[in-house]
């Protein structure tokens, strides 16, 4: 009876805190987070859920503790994918190639040879693997644990997946294809059938006449977003289960929605396209001047009509933006004892658990200063300058795809809370969308995993967690997540940055001309991935442990970093789950 009450307590607490929707069974919760990460699979109570969930997030905002590690590679890797579902790691090296690893443990299951995938990037989605292959066009695989599993494996989207797809079909693989499955198969042979999780069957290839070459794709299962270099104003919609041509989506811009007044898109041969992404109802196309976003459902009749665009743009000039922006400032955090945590070893031994506060400078989002503010309310306008381009360079919908985040050259990171809105005529961009210096040069962002969390690349290689809400997790308070319609007045009112202080090397993003540049973020549900150098790593938390004091890189002058990076990129984690697992 009393174990009885005490599950209905916890089960009551987990839902008041978001840990689990209302009416779904513990089981069913534990089945939909097998999904991206094994980190419930062994609890049995809602007591235990509860105490995780209040951990990991504890971990996550600095206050509980990190480990950090790294996997060591035999050659430098360009690009990497996280299967979290399959726990792989898809590392793609400097020098050609693929490379499938266990994640527990290092070892080779599967790989690509290195004539075969030449320094490219690859995508994953649901057991659905994306490269551009060599031959032009692109090429689809599939994890061969779902191919060959019994009873048939079926997708999240209800259908059952023929793998490959039959010979009558335009997407249909091709021979080249199945000669490097088999050559792959020789290479690494499955012992088991476990083993099959690390391994992928060619599953179609599309061509022409809708691809050539592939200028940029994105994955996100059931849909394969691309742009060709034969089509420069669309992106091409792909259904990944079937090969077939879903959609095209132009983005010729006719009718502008959300820019501010006077905005006028640049000609076609002037558009720099630098990103794109997809959701079940939007695609994305980030130009350098502008991010445009264009509804999948163009609508129905007879006569065809102009379709919307959205345009997040500005029209001042990059030091005003950045001067009027919301400011990181940062704090100083007292950190409490966290308690006896067990060090997990490896073959490697390259794992070290790290408390939060050491591992994460954190950093609130405040206001610009008043007297900021006051001088751009008296500056006066100057009419007939050049105008200077904002330099977007990466732009992302959240996974739930209601919100929409960007960043520019300028070091500016835009939060769009259900920019939906623009297009039923609830205001501009401007009226809604946050804009938050970070104070350095930004590359790039990865919002994937969770829908609170993103993650922030600047140009030097310095990595920047972002919680959207940090009280999330507390009772009675709208979240951006949960409720988009009740916190339009104030987005950033809870949100929260912190800057990975052992993953940080002045010098390092500045060397690009040595080739040893890294690049590549993945967010899970409990990790934070990256490419990065296992040495560095080892030294700067090394260095923490004997002299107590943690890394200051965002404060130190660039050219004087310490030792320069090799090029023997590592694929590199901070897990925030130390605590959690007892």
């Amino acid at each position: 009876m009393i174990h009885l009450e005490q599950q209905i307590i916890y089960h009551q607490a987990a839902v008041l805190h978001k840990f689990a929707p209302p009416e779904v069974s513990l089981e069913k919760v534990k089945c939909t987070e097998a999904r991206e990460s094994t980190w419930l699979d062994d609890v049995q109570t809602w007591k235990e859920l509860c105490r995780r969930w209040t951990v990991v997030e504890r971990n996550w905002d600095g206050y509980g503790a990190v480990l950090e590690g790294g996997y060591t590679p035999e050659d430098g890797v360009l690009h990497f994918k996280i299967d979290e579902e399959a726990r792989t790691i898809l590392a793609i090296s400097r020098s050609g190639g693929m490379t499938v690893h266990a994640m527990e443990d290092n070892r080779v299951l599967w790989q690509l040879g290195k004539d075969y995938l030449v320094r490219t990037r690859c995508g994953v989605s649901h057991g659905f693997l994306v490269f551009p292959s060599k031959h032009r066009g692109i090429e689809i695989w599939r994890r061969s644990s779902d191919v060959f599993s019994s009873p048939p494996y079926v997708a999240t989207d209800g259908r059952t997946v023929t793998t490959p797809i039959p010979d009558g079909s335009p997407s249909a693989a091709l021979d080249f294809q199945f000669t490097e499955a088999r050559l792959a198969s020789a290479r690494s042979p499955p012992t088991s059938r476990g083993g099959l999780r690390g391994q992928y069957t060619p599953h179609a290839y599309i061509g022409q006449p809708y691809v050539d070459m592939v200028r940029m794709f994105r994955v996100r299962f059931p849909v394969l977003a691309l742009m060709s270099i034969q089509d420069r104003n669309a992106v091409l919609l792909f259904d990944l289960v079937d090969g077939a041509l879903l959609q095209r989506v132009s983005f010729g811009m006719e009718l502008i929605v959300g820019a501010p007044q006077g905005f006028h898109p640049p000609p076609v041969s002037d558009r720099v396209v630098m990103d794109i992404d997809v959701s079940a109802r939007w695609v994305s196309v980030c130009l350098h001047s502008a991010v445009i976003i264009v509804p999948r459902d163009t609508g129905s009749g007879d006569e065809p009509q102009a379709t919307p665009t959205l345009v997040l743009a500005e029209d001042g000039p990059p030091q005003l933006l950045q001067d009027t922006s919301m400011q990181l400032k940062k704090v100083t955090d007292v950190q409490g004892p966290i308690g006896p945590l067990l060090l997990p070893q490896t073959s490697s031994g390259s794992l070290a658990c790290v408390a939060g506060a050491d591992a994460m400078q954190r950093f609130r989002v405040v206001p610009p200063a008043e007297s900021v503010s006051q001088a751009n309310d008296q500056a006066l306008v100057h009419f007939g300058g050049r105008h200077i381009p904002q330099c977007f360079v990466a732009a992302r919908f959240s996974p739930d795809g209601k919100h929409l985040a960007a960043v520019t050259v300028f070091g500016l990171l835009y939060i769009v809370p259900d920019f939906a809105r623009v297009a039923k005529g609830a205001g501009s961009f401007e009226d809604i969308a946050k804009r938050v210096y970070m104070g350095e040069w930004l590359r790039d962002l990865s919002w994937e995993g969770q829908s609170r969390r993103l993650a922030v690349q600047t140009a030097s290689e310095e990595i920047y967690l972002v919680n959207l809400d940090t009280s999330y997790h507390s009772l009675h308070t709208p979240s951006l997540a949960r409720e988009p319609a009740l916190v339009v007045s104030d987005a950033l009112a809870n949100m929260a940055v912190y800057h990975l202080t052992d993953f940080s090397n002045p010098d390092l993003g500045w060397s690009r001309g040595r080739g040893v540049a890294f690049s590549g973020v993945q967010l899970t549900r409990t990790m934070l991935w990256m490419i990065w150098d296992l040495a560095l790593l080892k030294r700067d938390v090394t260095q923490q442990r004997r002299t107590g004091r943690r890394s200051v890189s965002r404060e130190r002058e660039r050219g004087v970093g310490g030792p320069m990076p090799s090029e023997n990129g590592s694929v590199c984690f901070i897990s925030f789950t130390p605590g959690s697992m007892v």
